[in-house]
C-alpha cells in the first residue's frame, strides 16, 4: 500500500492479502472498482474501502488467465498434491495408531494343547530363523493355515508415492530437490549448481516481476531515467553467474567492442568515463599502449579474478584432492576395523596402523599441493598463452618470460617449508585420539564390536566431511604458496591481504587491506603472524577453511 504525503508516495506498507479482496468493476474499460475489507469479526464487507483503492494498492500476483484479478498462488496450483500427501500421512499415522500386527499368523482347525503350541512355535522358529532359512517353505499338518498380516507390495507403492508428491510440489514452487534434502539427488557437486538454478529460474524472475510491478505503479513519480531494481551481488550463487558475464565481456572487449556498448548490452551498471565509447584494438593491453614514449619501465598491475581463482581451487580441492584423501581414510578405516575383528586392540596397535600409510599420505599431499600451487601461480605469472593477469617489469628493452622455472621454484618452496610433515603429524594424531576415545568408551559401556565401529563412523574420523576439510586446508595453503612464488618471480615487492567478501571471520577482516613487504609477515591477530593465508604456523581457528587471498604490488 502506498502511503502518500503531499500527493507523492513516501512509504510502502505491506498489507496482509487475507484482509482485503479486489472488487471487479462493472464499468467497461475499468478492471477494478476498489477493494473490499474483512473486518475483525471475519465478515467480508463488499462495500469498497475508502482507504484501500486501486490508486494506493500495489498488487503482486502470479498471472491466472482464468482469474486475472486475483491471480493464482503456487500453493493453490499444488493443492491437490498437497492434499494427497497430507491424506497419506494421516493414513499412515492412523495405521500405526490403530493396528499393531505381527507379520503373520498360523492357525489350526483343531484346538491345540499348550504343550503342542510351544512345540510348534519352536519348530517354526527353527525353520525360519537365520539367513540360510530365508524363503524356505514350511510344511505343517493338522489343517494349518497361514495368513499374512504385514505390509503388501501395493502398500509399499502407496508409501513410495509420497516421493512423487514431494517432487510435484517442489516443481510447482520451482525449488530443486537437492535444496530440500533429497538424498537421492543431493551431492557435493550439484548442490551449488542447484542453488544457482534456483536463483536464476525462480527467485530472479519473481524479483523481475516485482520490480516491473513497482515501476509501473510508480512510473508517474519516478524521475526520468530512474527505475526500481534489486541487488543480488551479495548472493554467492549469483556471483558465479556474474563472473561468467565478466568473462564474456572481456572476450567482446578483446574483439574491439566499446565498453559503452557492452555496458548497455550486458547490463553492467557502469558509470560513463572518458573514451569508454572507443573500441580497444591491438595486441597489447591498454596499459602498455599508453606507456609509449615514457621511461623504459613497466609497473605491476593487478587485474586478477578472485572468484574465478577460488572456483579453480575448489574444483581441485573438492574433486581429485578430496577423492585421494577419502581413499586414504577408507583404507585406514578398513585396517582398524579388521584389527578389531581379530580381538581387543591396544593404543599402540592403533598408532601403528595409522602410521603405516604415512608414505602414501605424503605422496598424495605432495602431488596435490604441487598441482594446486601451479594452478594458483598461473593466475599471477605472465604466461605465453595470454592467460596472464599480472603484467611484468620491462628490463633492457625486453619482456621477461616468467613461466620457465616456476615449477621448480614452487617445488623448492614446498620442500623448504616442510609444512606437510607437520600437517600429516596433526592428522595422524587426531585420527588416533578419536579412534582410541571411541574404543575406550565402547569397552566401558559394554558395547559390541559392531557398535563401537558404528560409533567411530558416527564421529566422522574416516568420513567424507573430514576428507573435504583436509583437502580444502591443504589446497588453500598450497594456493597461497603458489601465488607467493609467482609474485616473487614476477618481481612484486609488496603483498596485501584480501578477504573473500563473505562469511569472513573477524581476525581476517582486521587484516583486510593490510599491505607489507613481500617477505614480511602480516599482523598477529591472536593466532600467529602469517606470511600468507592458511600459513601452517597459524592455529586452526585462523587457518581451517579460510578462503582469503593476496594482492601483489
Amino acid at each position: 500500500m502506498k502511503v502518500q504525503t503531499a500527493g507523492r508516495t513516501a512509504e510502502l506498507w505491506p498489507i496482509s492479502p487475507d484482509r482485503i479482496a479486489p472488487i471487479p468493476s462493472k464499468e467497461r474499460g475499468k478492471l477494478l472498482s476498489g477493494f473490499a475489507t474483512i473486518e475483525e469479526d471475519g465478515v467480508l464487507r463488499r462495500k469498497a474501502s475508502v482507504e484501500f483503492t486501486p490508486e494506493t494498492i500495489i498488487h503482486f500476483k502470479l498471472l491466472d488467465p482464468a482469474n486475472p484479478i486475483n491471480g493464482i498462488a503456487p500453493l493453490r496450483a499444488a493443492s491437490r498434491a498437497v492434499d494427497t500427501d497430507n491424506s497419506q500421512v494421516n493414513w499412515n499415522k492412523a495405521g500405526m495408531d490403530n493396528r499393531g500386527v505381527f507379520d503373520g499368523i498360523f492357525s489350526f482347525a483343531e484346538t491345540l494343547m499348550p504343550e503342542q503350541a510351544v512345540t510348534i512355535a519352536q519348530l517354526i522358529r527353527e525353520k525360519f530363523s537365520g539367513g540360510s532359512n530365508a524363503r524356505k517353505p514350511l510344511v505343517l499338518g493338522s489343517n494349518a493355515k497361514y495368513q499374512r498380516l504385514s505390509i503388501s507390495p501395493a502398500e509399499m507403492d502407496f508409501i513410495d508415492s509420497r516421493k512423487f508428491n514431494r517432487e510435484e510440489i517442489m516443481s510447482i514452487f520451482g525449488v530443486p530437490l537437492q535444496l530440500v534434502g533429497s538424498e537421492e539427488s543431493a551431492t557435493y557437486n550439484n548442490f551449488s549448481e542447484s542453488l544457482r538454478i534456483f536463483w536464476m529460474t525462480t527467485i530472479v524472475p519473481l524479483l523481475d516481476d516485482m520490480a516491473d510491478t513497482l515501476n509501473l505503479s510508480l512510473s508517474s513519480e519516478l524521475s526520468e531515467g530512474l527505475r526500481v531494481g534489486y541487488d543480488v551481488s551479495s548472493v554467492e550463487a549469483m556471483r558465479e553467474s556474474e563472473d561468467t558475464k565478466v568473462d564474456v565481456v572481456k572476450k567482446y572487449w578483446d574483439m574491439g567492442v566499446p565498453l559503452s556498448v557492452l555496458n548497455e548490452k550486458m547490463n553492467l551498471g557502469l558509470d560513463a568515463f572518458d573514451e569508454w565509447d572507443k573500441p580497444f584494438s591491438g595486441s597489447k593491453a591498454p596499459a602498455q599502449q599508453t606507456q609509449a614514449g615514457r621511461a623504459n619501465h613497466w609497473q605491476l598491475r593487478e587485474t586478477r579474478n578472485f572468484p574465478s581463482e577460488k572456483r579453480s581451487r575448489d574444483k581441485l580441492a573438492e574433486g581429485p584432492v578430496n577423492d585421494a584423501f577419502l581413499d586414504l581414510l577408507k583404507q585406514q578405516r578398513k585396517d582398524v576395523f579388521e584389527a578389531m575383528d581379530l580381538g581387543p586392540v591396544s593404543d599402540e596397535t592403533i598408532q601403528a596402523l595409522i602410521a603405516s600409510d604415512r608414505d602414501k599420505w605424503m605422496g598424495v599431499m605432495n602431488r596435490a599441493a604441487t598441482a594446486v600451487a601451479l594452478d594458483a601461480a598461473d593466475g599471477v605469472v605472465v604466461s605465453s598463452d595470454g592467460r596472464a593477469l599480472l603484467e611484468m617489469t620491462r628490463r633492457g628493452g625486453e619482456y621477461r618470460e616468467i613461466t620457465a622455472g616456476i615449477e621448480s621454484l614452487i617445488e623448492e618452496y614446498l620442500a623448504v617449508e616442510a609444512w606437510m610433515l607437520t600437517d600429516l603429524s596433526n592428522i595422524e594424531e587426531t585420527t588416533v585420539s578419536r579412534v582410541i576415545e571411541q574404543l575406550r568408551n565402547g569397552i566401558s559401556e559394554g558395547m559390541t564390536t559392531q557398535q563401537i565401529k558404528q560409533a567411530i563412523d558416527d564421529v566422522g574420523v574416516f568420513g567424507p566431511s573430514r576428507s573435504l576439510m583436509l583437502a580444502r586446508t591443504l589446497s588453500g595453503t598450497a594456493a597461497s604458496i603458489g601465488q607467493f612464488a609467482g609474485a616473487v618471480e614476477a618481481g612484486a615487492t609488496e603483498k596485501e591481504w584480501a578477504t573473500s567478501g563473505r562469511e569472513v571471520r573477524d581476525i581476517h577482516i582486521a587484516r583486510a587491506g593490510e599491505r607489507v613487504p613481500i617477505l614480511d609477515r602480516f599482523s598477529n591477530q591472536g593466532y600467529g603472524a602469517p606470511r600468507y593465508p592458511l600459513d601452517p604456523v597459524l592455529e586452526p581457528a585462523d587457518r581451517v577453511n579460510c578462503v582469503c587471498a593476496m594482492l601483489f604490488h
